[in-house]
Parts: C-alpha cells; structure tokens; sequence
C-alpha cells in the first residue's frame, strides 16, 4: 500500500522595512552649549576635535586634521606640525641629556633668562643677534651766531640699532647732549631716540 504524503508548498514572505536613518550634524566650535566646563570629542568639517564647553558655546582646546597637524585654540595648518594661537610657556629643564635623539628641543633657562636649544651634542643659549652700529647721521650747521653764546642744534633720530646697547658720548669744549635731559653721562641706546646737542660757540671769528 502506497502512502502519499501530501505536499505542503510554503512561501516566506519577508517584508524588507527600510528605515530612513537621519544623519546627525557633530558638535561644531562655537555651537551653543550650557553645561560650563564639560568637555566632548567631535569629528565636525573633517577634523578632531577635543571642545570645552564656556556656558554658552563650545571652544577648541586643541584639534587635529586628517594629515595629523594639530592646532591649540586654532585650526590646524595644512603645513606646518603644530599651531598654536597665544603665547607657549616654556619650562626648565628636567635633566633631559642633550644628544642626538633630542636636538632641536628647547627648554628656558632661567639663570640667563634665555632660551636654551640642544644642538645634538649640547645645551646652547639662544643669543640675541643685534647691530649696536648707529646709522651715519650728521648736524646742521647753525650760521651766524654770535660769538661767545651757546647754540643748539635740531633734533635727529637715531637709527640702525636694532637692540639696546650702551654707546659712549665724547663732548669736546663743553658741549653738550640730551636724549631726555642734557647730560654729559652714558647712555643705554636703542633704535629711535632722538638726540640733541648743546655747545659754546668760539669767541674770536677766524
């Protein structure tokens, strides 16, 4: 005896739900924010960026683009390693030898409150570069003064020093100079004082 099993055709019917995903903005510098102090990591304009939070929007401690350049308080540059907007504090040292795997670090020295930079071999102060030469510069001739009297010239610029350097000034038959003051002493020059001289005129014509 034959048995027939019967056949049972089943369908599967699958119903594909396609879910419309929104695409959410990330947290950009300058957007509105109130928790102060709180901080958050964004990928917002295709950069890193590491936000704190003021009260009222959010600030960029640092950040760092797609080539790996970084910015503190600023965009990144697209050259340079490291950009930084303000002023960078350099500490002293903390032993750190000075050879080839360190050269071109810097530390501040505070014995000569200059900067020191590791050359390769050692730590060297970064000195300053400076011309102490003045410019040639020249009076002009005071005509028909009376004889025996003191004259006094125009007032002229110095220039062409480009740090303050001390300059030593030799007067002859009691002359004169001011920078402030009239003053026969030594002065520390700079770039830009004016200077004016004073002097006795003869008292015989030649």
């Amino acid at each position: 005896m034959k048995i027939c099993k019967p056949f049972f055709s089943i369908t599967f019917v699958f119903t594909f739900i396609f879910v419309n995903i929104g695409v959410f903005a990330e947290t950009a510098p300058g957007d509105a924010c109130s928790n102060n102090g709180s901080v958050m990591l964004s990928n917002a304009n295709n950069e890193s960026h590491h936000l704190i939070c003021d009260g009222s929007n959010w600030n960029t401690l640092y950040n760092f683009n797609i080539m790996g350049k970084v910015g503190f308080h600023t965009p990144p540059s697209t050259s340079v390693s490291v950009t930084v907007n303000g002023e960078v504090k350099v500490g002293e040292t903390t032993g750190l030898a000075c050879n080839g795997t360190t050269e071109g670090a810097i530390r501040y020295n505070s014995t000569d409150k200059k900067i020191d930079i590791c050359d390769g071999t050692s730590w060297t102060v970064v000195t300053d570069t400076c011309d102490t030469t003045p410019d040639g510069f020249s009076f002009t001739d005071i005509a028909n003064r009376d004889p025996d009297s003191t004259a006094t010239s125009g007032v002229i610029p110095i220039t062409g020093i480009t740090c303050g350097t001390d300059v030593s000034v030799t007067t002859t038959y009691g002359s004169q100079y001011r920078i402030a003051l009239i003053s026969t002493a030594q002065h520390k020059f700079s770039h830009g004082p004016l200077v004016q001289t004073k002097y006795p005129t003869i008292n015989t014509f030649k």
